[in-house]
């Protein structure tokens, strides 16, 4: 009776070890993954700062360089262009589009991503989990891909995005000799207003150009507007009806403001400071 309950205890403190270590190798899984992304990521924002589109052979060697370094920061390679890092880097590699850098795109990247301009980095992984360790068995492994732009534009679309959902006039220019010039991204509206429809702008649509004042935009992007906007003096001349734009800054924390009684108030244009 005893030796039966000394075996049922030491099956009941192995079960619980087991459990604790698959836990621990879950967790250990997600964390290493995180890390790999973050490599990723930075390695290949870092590439792209440096990257000329116009001359991808000519920059390759910074851009290589530029990589390796970030990698090396998070954790891997040896932060120069070797054997670990690079077009053929076994940790890390590195791909430039247009570059002749001797390797093709690499595997998952989507074929928008496969020209002049693109960046292209993978970072892989190994390491042993606490069960695997107790058994003698093989590593478990962790990669994550990363591709990073350096061509005007490719960021959200729009050189100006003015994001009220709804108010008349919520892009509004006005006035002789009132020039408004985009370069390199486009103009959204995102308000719905349209005087000819909306019960509360019956007289202004939501992209208001008027009093002779003048936007233009460099091809080939466009000006957007979800509901309408003024057709004088507007050149490409507004697409109505598009879809809403997201707020690229939408989940993005907003900041403490640091000062003694100052509130932030959800929806305003300003945080209100007391006394002020």
């Amino acid at each position: 009776m005893i030796r039966r309950k000394e075996a049922t205890s030491d099956s009941g403190q192995i079960l619980v070890i087991f459990a604790l270590g698959l836990t621990a190798d879950g967790g250990r899984v997600y964390a290493e993954r995180r890390r790999t992304q973050n490599a990723a990521d930075s390695a290949a924002t870092a590439g792209a700062a440096l990257l000329r589109r116009s001359d991808p052979v000519g920059s390759l060697a910074a851009v290589q360089q530029a990589a390796c370094k970030a990698a090396k920061d998070n954790g891997f390679g040896s932060g120069s262009v070797d054997s670990t890092c690079g077009p053929s880097g076994t940790v890390v590699k590195i791909h430039v589009p247009g570059s002749g850098d001797g390797v093709g795109d690499l595997p998952n990247v989507a074929s928008g991503f496969r020209a002049p301009g693109y960046v292209q980095v993978s970072v892989a992984s190994a390491f042993e989990s606490f069960v695997q360790s107790w058994f003698g068995g093989g590593q478990f492994g962790a990669s994550a891909l990363a591709v990073a732009a350096n061509i005007a534009g490719s960021g959200i679309g729009f050189g100006v995005l003015v994001l009220n959902p709804a108010d008349c006039g919520s892009f509004f220019i006005n006035g002789t000799g009132t020039t408004l010039t985009v370069h390199n991204g486009g103009v959204m509206v995102d308000s719905s207003a349209a005087k000819s429809a909306s019960p509360t702008c019956t007289t202004k649509n939501a992209g208001v150009v008027s009093g002779g004042a003048t936007l233009t935009t460099d091809p080939p992007f466009q000006n957007y507007v979800v509901g309408s906007g003024d057709a004088g003096g507007v050149s490409p001349p507004w697409t109505a009806g598009a879809d809403f734009a997201v707020d690229p800054l939408a989940f993005v924390h907003v900041p403490d403001f640091g000062q003694t009684g100052s509130t932030y108030v959800p929806n305003a244009t300003h945080p209100t400071i007391a006394g002020q």
